[in-house]
Parts: structure tokens; sequence; C-alpha cells
């Protein structure tokens, strides 16, 4: 079945099924011709080395289509290649089928999570995928078998569907080499963090690596280790007038009237641009009282009011935080 010839799906998955057949396309066929090619070639130095231990003049063998011929002056003689060639060519070739079978087990897999992750939806960006992201992206999906490694690369391949950049090709090189445990660390730091005009990190706040939260210096160094949090402690200030506004979770903290003479430091990790990316596979809930600590911080003083609200989406036209149900604060 050709893609032009599907009807009756939405744009997204439209765009995943042509993105698939793109990938595979360019993986499969080449490949498969490659290992034909490298099944005959073994097949034909495996005839070599028997015919090598012959004393007979290899200018009078012929070898077509599994049989030895010798020819002679006045005759000429068949005979069958040895059962050991055989078989081990037999086995290499299943071997190779299997392989070929678990690949592609992968790959359906992995396509099929995609596919649930943008059914339902109306629209993705009209931008293609980078053809290179393509063919990297299938060229390690065909190898992940763990489940939930599989869950995460299929939220990668529809969260590219969706919006062509947002993972980036190192971001795919540091991901195929994260474990499930790795993952599952990262899940557990990444549910802690916050962000401020685009930069994404987390509060350094006191006993907060001691596993107060969970959280040990070892996953901190961890993930700094896999390059998705910086390695060095980073202030992030803030000095000037209007509001101050911070997403955590499914959460806005703003302060309204932050004193414009007042100069605000806060000691956080943050994360690389890597790391940055993949927050976007993390589904979190806030931390009740992390989210204390947060609010207080950015209570300065008496004077200064903090509201909460339900974060909605980040316009990127406007540059502007929309959210709604906005309540003020109070310890």
């Amino acid at each position: 079945m050709e893609v032009k010839d599907l009807t009756g799906l939405s744009k997204p998955l439209t765009k995943l099924i042509e993105v698939i057949a793109a990938g595979c396309g360019r993986i499969y066929e080449p490949k498969h011709i490659r290992r034909m090619a490298q099944a005959k070639a073994d097949e034909i130095r495996l005839i070599s080395a028997a015919l090598s231990e012959c004393s007979v003049n290899p200018m009078l063998l012929d070898y077509r289509n599994g049989f030895i011929t010798l020819q002679g002056e006045n005759k000429s003689e068949q005979f069958a290649i040895p059962a050991e060639y055989k078989n081990l060519l037999l086995r290499a070739s299943i071997k190779q089928q299997h392989c070929l079978a678990e690949k592609q087990k992968n790959i359906d897999t992995i396509s099929a999570i995609a596919a649930k992750e943008l059914d339902g939806e109306k629209d993705v960006s009209e931008s293609p995928l980078d053809n290179d992201w393509i063919t990297r992206f299938f060229g390690i999906a065909e190898d992940i078998s763990e489940a939930q490694m599989q869950d995460l690369w299929g939220r990668v391949l529809a969260g590219e569907v969706r919006r062509p950049g947002s993972y980036s090709l190192r971001c795919l090189e540091i991901l195929k080499n994260i474990t499930k445990e790795e993952a599952e660390v990262f899940c557990k730091v990444a549910s802690f963090a916050f962000q401020r005009d685009g930069q994404y990190a987390i509060y350094k706040a006191e006993n907060m690596f001691n596993g107060k939260f969970g959280i040990k210096y070892d996953d901190i160094i961890l993930l700094q280790d896999l390059l998705l949090l910086h390695t060095n402690l980073l202030q992030m200030t803030y000095s000037g007038s209007g509001p101050l506004a911070i997403v955590y979770a499914n959460k806005v903290i703003i302060s309204w009237n932050f004193p414009e003479s007042s100069k605000t430091k806060l000691n956080v990790v943050a994360f690389t641009k890597v790391g940055s990316e993949l927050l976007n596979l993390v589904d979190t809930e806030f931390n009740s009282e992390y989210l204390k600590i947060l609010l207080r911080w950015l209570k300065i003083n008496d004077d200064t009011r903090v509201s909460i609200a339900d974060f909605l989406f980040y316009d990127d036209i406007k540059k502007e935080i929309q959210y709604t149900g906005l309540i003020d604060w109070q310890e």
C-alpha cells in the first residue's frame, strides 16, 4: 500500500506514517541488500577455504549452486559441499532472519506508541522532519527492545512529528546509551524542574539532595555524567521591575510587585540543552512541599504579592505564559 492511498487519517497520523515509510525504506532496503551480499560473500569464502585444502589446480575447479565440479582433460566430476559448510550457512541465515525480525518488531512497537500519542490530535507542524534525523532515529530504534525505553522512543518520535527540531541528533545519541535505571533517575530528578524564560533548573534548597525529596547527590552526579545536568552550581538571578514568573509542573508562580531595587539569587542545578529536551517526555505532578519552598523564595518581603495559577501553555507569539485560576498565596 502506498502512503498516498491512505485516506481518512488525521494529519498527525498521516505525517507519522510518511516518516515511518521514509525511515524504514532508507534503513531496511539497503541493509537487506548488504546482508544478502554479505551472506553470499561468506559462502564464497567458506568454499574457497575448502578448495584451498585440495592439491588440485584451482583453475580446474568450478563452484555453482552448492556443487563443486572438477574439470579433467576427458571428463568432469561433481562433488556436493560438505554438510558442515551447508549447516553453517543455514544457521547463519536463520540467525540473520531472526535478527531482522526482532529489529522490525522493535520499530513496529515504537511506531505504534507514537501513533497512540498522536491519536486524537488534529494538527501538527507543516515543517518536514530532517532526513538525517529520520535515518538516525530508526537506525537506533531498531535495537531498542526494553518496554519502558520503547515508550520513551515512541514519545520522542511523536514529539518530533508534532514539532520538528524538538529533539536534536545529540539528544538521540545520548538517549540511545541511557539504561532503564538511568532513565528512572532522570524522571525522578526531572519532577523537581522549574522553568523561567526557557531555562530549566532544580532549586538547590537546604537538604534538597540528601534524600529528603528522594534525590541523592549520586543521582545528580549520574545525570551530570550523562550530560543531562550542568556540572557547576549556577545562580539564577532576577533584578528589575514587573512580575517574576516561573513554571513548576502544572503550576505557575508569580511575584507581582517584585521590588525594583532588590536582586535575588537562587542557587540552582541547571539542565543542559539535551536534558531540557528530554524534560518534554516526563509527566509530573507538583510536590506540595517543594512548591512551598519556591513560593517562599518569591515572597521577598511582606509587601510582595505572590500568586499561584494552573499552567495552560506558553504563547510563542506574545512570549507570555498563559494560565488560569489565579489565586493569591499566603503562608
